[in-house]
């Protein structure tokens, strides 16, 4: 249903953005994300990299820049999970999020796999807001999940 929305095929880059299968990200820039200590730990690009979805993961670059990143993975044949959407704090501005989404609803599409997972942070107001605008109307069904933990011992 998803990709019937006018936003998959409308969202077009702005200039000196340019999006990258992740892929190709290249060892010098792993490097300098890997360095980098200015995105969360749980949004993190390198996580379970043996379950990547590749062909539906994709890299931001401004310029020559890796500035942003969204990360599938694979859960079953036939489901995509979007895990990571990041874009940096100084670029959230400038609406790369959306065309980076539907790229890869795109690419999901022409590979013909019918479901994805698409899970935001209570605490993400942005990706709640993009979320509830933007897909929640397109979907077969919606899932609120809560959990909490505590560290126990010593």
């Amino acid at each position: 249903n998803i990709s019937r929305a006018p936003w998959i095929r409308d969202s077009v880059f702005p200039a000196k953005f340019s999006l990258f299968p992740w892929s190709e990200l290249s060892r010098e820039e792993r490097l300098q994300l890997q360095a980098r200590s200015d995105y969360p730990q749980h949004l993190t690009p390198f996580q379970e990299e043996d379950r990547i979805s590749w062909p539906t993961s994709f890299g931001l670059h401004k310029e020559d820049r890796v500035i942003g990143w969204l990360i599938t993975h694979r859960t079953k044949k036939d489901t995509v999970q979007y895990t990571v959407l990041f874009i940096e704090p100084g670029h959230r501005h400038t609406a790369c999020g959306l065309p980076l989404l539907a790229k890869a609803i795109r690419r999901q599409t022409e590979l013909a796999i019918p479901f994805f997972i698409f899970m935001i942070n209570q605490g993400n107001l942005a990706g709640r807001n993009l979320t509830n605008r933007r897909i929640r109307p397109y979907l077969l069904s919606a899932v609120e999940t809560r959990h909490c933990r505590k560290v126990l011992g010593n």
